[in-house]
């Protein structure tokens, strides 16, 4: 098995870098394929879906376009935490060979997650992603200041080398552990970033870190540039949520790219019905690689807007970019 994930990912790494050069159009039909295929598996063996799909008279052969998915019903966080595992879960999957991950509970409660090694390959692909906008190379190294570990070490061929550091340690730990590693970049959220920031010496320069990439909470421009002072690299947001993994995330041109090969991203008015560019309105998301526990039009509690501008961004990349993001 650790054979088999090991040549996924290593295969499975070089198409999605691929699909970093392709255009608008070429993206969109990847999109709709996997998004078929994902529709298609939650009717035939994820209960929610399959009484969802039905409440709704729809099937997954009804959606002809990507437009057509906003005919499908959204999904709140709550028939997703009460239906687990036997209503969200795809029917016949042994939950003792998947990965429970769990929310952070931000809004209150954590909801349970199941991940086949298949979803974290994926995973795992698209941190490498996110990862190498910010020039992190399969020769360099990288470090995570979370409260668990990832499972990104594994099956990397030794490629990839990242160095796992818990947010229970003492700041004086973590920078013992960040001298003796060198990493070229840092992942962090950005209130363990600022509380280990709190406990160190005021210029942590020494390190030598080329970016620091954010997630999963929002920074403000104030705390941008007090941590950017103190490590003397730039700093990066990445838009992640353990739902889904991997939505978005900065280019070194400063712009934020959505990932439509990983995620479809809507955003809705309150009735559901997609905004125009540059308005404001709710992030739905749907997962295009969990099949175990499906997450379809999925209301994930943000508040964002597409980027009005649709020419090209200056770092060369066709993806999607997102702004003004709220959550």
């Amino acid at each position: 098995m650790q054979i088999v994930s090991t040549v996924r990912k290593l295969t499975g790494l070089v198409a999605t870098q691929a699909r970093l050069g392709m255009s608008e159009h070429e993206l969109a039909s990847v999109q709709l394929a996997k998004l078929r295929r994902v529709l298609q598996h939650a009717s035939d063996r994820v209960p929610l879906y399959r009484e969802k799909f039905e409440k709704a008279h729809l099937r997954p052969t009804d959606l002809q376009s990507l437009a057509d998915l906003s005919r499908f019903p959204i999904t709140e966080k709550d028939e997703i935490r009460d239906g687990f595992p036997n209503g969200c879960v795809a029917s016949g999957t042994d939950l003792s060979h998947c990965r429970i991950q769990q929310t952070s509970g931000s809004t209150g409660q954590c909801m349970e997650i199941a991940l086949d090694t298949r979803s974290d390959d994926m995973r795992a692909l698209f941190t490498q992603r996110v990862y190498g906008m910010q020039g992190f190379s399969f020769w360099r190294r990288m470090a995570y200041l979370f409260p668990y570990e990832l499972p990104l070490r594994k099956g990397n061929a030794g490629l990839y080398r990242n160095r796992w550091f818990s947010t229970k340690l003492a700041p004086e730990q973590i920078l013992a552990g960040l001298r003796a590693w060198r990493p070229h970049l840092l992942a962090a959220t950005p209130s363990d970033l600022l509380e280990l920031c709190d406990g160190l010496p005021d210029d942590l320069r020494e390190l030598g870190l080329r970016a620091i990439c954010v997630h999963s909470e929002p920074m403000s421009k104030d705390e941008r540039e007090h941590v950017a002072a103190r490590f003397g690299c730039r700093i990066a947001t990445n838009y992640y949520c353990n739902e889904v993994w991997a939505i978005a995330a900065e280019c070194q041109s400063g712009a934020l790219h959505q990932f439509p090969d990983n995620v479809v991203l809507e955003i809705v008015d309150e009735l559901g019905r997609p905004v125009p560019r540059g308005e404001r309105g709710h992030v739905l998301v749907t997962s295009l690689h969990n099949y175990v526990q499906p997450f379809i039009r999925y209301r994930l509690g943000d508040i964002a807007a597409w980027e009005p501008d649709t020419g090209p961004c200056a770092c060369g990349l066709d993806l999607p970019r997102l702004r003004n993001i709220e959550g």
